[in-house]
Protein backbone atom coordinates (compact mmCIF):
# COMPACT_ATOMS: atom_id res chain seq x y z
CA UNK A 1 0.00 0.00 0.00
CA UNK A 2 1.59 3.38 -1.15
CA UNK A 3 1.25 6.29 0.44
CA UNK A 4 -0.94 7.86 -1.69
CA UNK A 5 -4.18 5.33 -0.57
CA UNK A 6 -3.68 6.14 3.10
CA UNK A 7 -6.68 7.68 4.62
CA UNK A 8 -7.95 8.30 7.78
CA UNK A 9 -8.26 5.19 10.52
CA UNK A 10 -10.22 7.05 13.08
CA UNK A 11 -9.01 11.11 14.35
CA UNK A 12 -7.49 11.95 13.73
CA UNK A 13 -8.53 10.95 13.26
CA UNK A 14 -11.63 13.05 12.79
CA UNK A 15 -9.61 16.42 13.07
CA UNK A 16 -6.69 15.43 11.27
CA UNK A 17 -8.71 14.77 8.17
CA UNK A 18 -10.93 17.98 8.59
CA UNK A 19 -14.07 15.65 10.25
CA UNK A 20 -14.49 13.66 7.04
CA UNK A 21 -17.13 11.26 6.74
CA UNK A 22 -20.17 10.54 7.94
CA UNK A 23 -21.65 8.60 11.85
CA UNK A 24 -23.04 5.39 11.86
CA UNK A 25 -26.68 5.59 11.43
CA UNK A 26 -28.54 5.32 15.27
CA UNK A 27 -28.77 1.69 16.69
CA UNK A 28 -26.33 0.34 13.78
CA UNK A 29 -23.46 -1.75 14.96
CA UNK A 30 -19.91 -0.48 13.56
CA UNK A 31 -17.65 -3.04 11.68
CA UNK A 32 -14.05 -3.16 12.47
CA UNK A 33 -13.18 -1.74 9.02
CA UNK A 34 -15.60 0.23 8.10
CA UNK A 35 -13.86 3.65 9.01
CA UNK A 36 -15.12 7.29 8.37
CA UNK A 37 -14.14 8.50 4.69
CA UNK A 38 -12.15 11.55 3.79
CA UNK A 39 -14.37 14.37 1.51
CA UNK A 40 -11.91 15.75 -1.18
CA UNK A 41 -10.54 19.18 -0.20
CA UNK A 42 -8.33 21.70 -1.75
CA UNK A 43 -4.82 20.65 0.24
CA UNK A 44 -2.82 18.53 -1.80
CA UNK A 45 -3.25 14.78 -1.75
CA UNK A 46 -0.01 14.51 0.11
CA UNK A 47 -0.89 16.52 3.15
CA UNK A 48 -4.09 13.51 3.35
CA UNK A 49 -1.80 11.10 4.06
CA UNK A 50 -1.91 11.49 7.73
CA UNK A 51 -4.06 9.71 8.82
CA UNK A 52 -3.73 5.60 8.24
CA UNK A 53 -4.10 3.29 5.55
CA UNK A 54 -7.21 2.75 3.78
CA UNK A 55 -9.38 -0.42 4.82
CA UNK A 56 -12.40 -2.02 2.84
CA UNK A 57 -15.65 -2.74 4.99
CA UNK A 58 -16.62 -6.16 5.61
CA UNK A 59 -20.32 -7.59 7.25
CA UNK A 60 -19.17 -8.93 10.74
CA UNK A 61 -19.12 -6.76 13.64
CA UNK A 62 -16.60 -6.37 16.35
CA UNK A 63 -16.17 -4.61 19.68
CA UNK A 64 -14.55 -1.43 19.84
CA UNK A 65 -12.78 0.37 22.11
CA UNK A 66 -13.33 2.98 24.15
CA UNK A 67 -13.05 6.27 22.53
CA UNK A 68 -10.62 8.86 24.49
CA UNK A 69 -13.38 11.27 25.31
CA UNK A 70 -17.48 10.96 24.86
CA UNK A 71 -19.39 13.49 22.71
CA UNK A 72 -20.65 15.44 25.75
CA UNK A 73 -17.09 16.18 26.66
CA UNK A 74 -15.91 17.12 23.64
CA UNK A 75 -18.78 19.36 23.40
CA UNK A 76 -17.99 21.06 26.56
CA UNK A 77 -14.61 21.66 26.01
CA UNK A 78 -15.35 23.07 22.57
CA UNK A 79 -16.29 26.98 22.22
CA UNK A 80 -16.48 29.01 19.01
CA UNK A 81 -12.95 30.06 18.70
CA UNK A 82 -11.48 27.17 19.19
CA UNK A 83 -8.27 26.11 17.36
CA UNK A 84 -5.53 23.60 17.56
CA UNK A 85 -2.45 24.39 15.37
CA UNK A 86 -0.50 21.42 14.05
CA UNK A 87 2.95 20.61 12.67
CA UNK A 88 2.12 18.31 9.51
CA UNK A 89 5.45 15.90 8.18
CA UNK A 90 4.82 13.57 5.67
CA UNK A 91 8.55 12.48 4.29
CA UNK A 92 8.01 10.96 1.49
CA UNK A 93 5.80 13.61 0.18
CA UNK A 94 6.37 17.09 1.30
CA UNK A 95 10.02 18.36 0.91
CA UNK A 96 9.51 20.00 4.30
CA UNK A 97 6.67 20.01 6.95
CA UNK A 98 3.16 22.08 6.72
CA UNK A 99 1.09 23.91 9.42
CA UNK A 100 -2.81 22.50 9.89
CA UNK A 101 -5.30 24.71 11.47
CA UNK A 102 -7.85 23.46 12.58
CA UNK A 103 -11.27 26.31 14.04
CA UNK A 104 -14.62 25.79 15.05
CA UNK A 105 -15.59 28.84 13.70
CA UNK A 106 -19.48 28.00 15.07
CA UNK A 107 -20.88 25.54 17.58
CA UNK A 108 -24.32 24.71 18.58
CA UNK A 109 -25.88 21.94 20.71
CA UNK A 110 -26.01 19.20 17.87
CA UNK A 111 -22.50 20.06 16.14
CA UNK A 112 -21.35 23.00 14.22
CA UNK A 113 -18.66 24.09 11.64
CA UNK A 114 -14.90 23.62 11.32
CA UNK A 115 -12.18 25.29 9.55
CA UNK A 116 -8.94 23.56 7.91
CA UNK A 117 -6.24 25.39 6.35
CA UNK A 118 -3.09 24.33 5.47
CA UNK A 119 -0.47 26.75 6.07
CA UNK A 120 3.38 27.71 5.55
CA UNK A 121 5.90 26.92 8.64
CA UNK A 122 6.17 31.00 8.42
CA UNK A 123 2.30 31.04 8.73
CA UNK A 124 0.92 31.67 5.24
CA UNK A 125 -1.95 30.19 3.91
CA UNK A 126 -1.44 27.07 1.30
CA UNK A 127 -4.18 26.89 -0.59
CA UNK A 128 -7.95 27.88 0.13
CA UNK A 129 -8.68 26.55 3.77
CA UNK A 130 -12.43 24.24 3.92
CA UNK A 131 -15.24 24.30 6.18
CA UNK A 132 -17.30 21.12 7.20
CA UNK A 133 -20.47 20.84 9.49
CA UNK A 134 -19.89 18.21 12.09
CA UNK A 135 -21.96 16.92 14.93
CA UNK A 136 -20.65 15.95 18.19
CA UNK A 137 -20.95 12.35 17.75
CA UNK A 138 -18.74 12.17 14.68
CA UNK A 139 -16.10 13.57 16.46
CA UNK A 140 -16.32 10.11 18.85
CA UNK A 141 -16.72 7.83 16.14
CA UNK A 142 -13.44 9.35 14.22
CA UNK A 143 -11.46 8.00 16.92
CA UNK A 144 -13.00 4.54 17.82
CA UNK A 145 -10.83 1.18 16.89
CA UNK A 146 -11.24 -2.48 17.11
CA UNK A 147 -10.79 -3.55 20.46
CA UNK A 148 -8.70 -6.00 19.58
CA UNK A 149 -6.01 -4.69 17.47
CA UNK A 150 -5.75 -1.15 20.14
CA UNK A 151 -3.37 -1.33 23.42
CA UNK A 152 -4.64 2.01 25.46
CA UNK A 153 -2.08 3.26 28.00
CA UNK A 154 -1.32 6.41 30.65
CA UNK A 155 1.54 8.47 29.19
CA UNK A 156 3.04 11.88 29.66
CA UNK A 157 4.62 13.55 26.62
CA UNK A 158 6.02 16.47 25.90
CA UNK A 159 4.64 18.59 22.52
CA UNK A 160 5.30 22.69 21.36
CA UNK A 161 2.01 23.22 23.24
CA UNK A 162 3.06 21.72 26.53
CA UNK A 163 3.10 18.49 28.78
CA UNK A 164 0.40 16.62 29.06
CA UNK A 165 -0.94 13.50 31.38
CA UNK A 166 -2.54 11.00 27.95
CA UNK A 167 -4.09 8.47 26.85
CA UNK A 168 -1.70 7.09 24.77
CA UNK A 169 -3.60 4.34 21.74
CA UNK A 170 -1.53 2.27 19.60
CA UNK A 171 -3.70 0.84 16.61
CA UNK A 172 -1.79 -2.45 14.88
CA UNK A 173 -2.95 -3.23 11.27
CA UNK A 174 -3.08 -6.50 9.78
CA UNK A 175 -1.02 -4.74 6.94
CA UNK A 176 1.96 -3.97 9.09
CA UNK A 177 0.57 -0.38 9.48
CA UNK A 178 0.17 0.96 12.95
CA UNK A 179 -1.52 4.78 14.23
CA UNK A 180 -0.30 5.97 17.59
CA UNK A 181 -2.37 9.12 18.91
CA UNK A 182 -1.89 10.61 22.48
CA UNK A 183 -5.06 12.20 23.40
CA UNK A 184 -4.32 14.95 26.42
CA UNK A 185 -6.88 14.12 29.25
CA UNK A 186 -7.36 17.97 29.64
CA UNK A 187 -7.95 18.92 26.37
CA UNK A 188 -10.85 16.58 25.09
CA UNK A 189 -11.07 16.74 21.17
CA UNK A 190 -8.09 16.18 19.00
CA UNK A 191 -4.92 13.87 19.48
CA UNK A 192 -1.85 16.13 20.78
CA UNK A 193 -0.01 13.75 18.51
CA UNK A 194 -0.81 11.57 15.84
CA UNK A 195 1.84 9.14 14.18
CA UNK A 196 1.61 6.19 11.18
CA UNK A 197 4.23 3.94 10.98
CA UNK A 198 4.82 0.88 8.39
CA UNK A 199 7.82 -1.49 9.48
CA UNK A 200 8.69 1.43 12.00
CA UNK A 201 9.12 3.96 10.05
CA UNK A 202 7.12 6.93 9.67
CA UNK A 203 5.17 8.06 7.13
CA UNK A 204 3.41 11.26 8.57
CA UNK A 205 3.43 12.85 12.01
CA UNK A 206 1.32 15.74 13.51
CA UNK A 207 2.17 17.25 16.81
CA UNK A 208 0.31 20.18 18.52
CA UNK A 209 1.93 23.66 18.13
CA UNK A 210 -0.58 25.57 19.51
CA UNK A 211 -4.01 25.34 21.46
CA UNK A 212 -6.36 28.20 21.71
CA UNK A 213 -9.37 27.53 23.79
CA UNK A 214 -12.22 29.63 22.46
CA UNK A 215 -14.69 31.71 23.64
CA UNK A 216 -16.27 30.84 26.98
Amino acid sequence: MNTRSLVTTGLICFFIAACGGAPAKSGEAQTEDAKPKISKSPDKSAIKASSGPQVTATASTVEMAPPPFSAAQIQAATKPGRTYLFRLSVPAKLPKPVLRQLRFTHVHAKGGMLTNATLTTDGKPRGAASHRPFIWTDLVQHATWPKRKTTITEATLTVPAGTFKCRKYLVRHADGHTVTAWFATALPGAPIRHLLEKAGKPLSEMVLIRHTPGNR
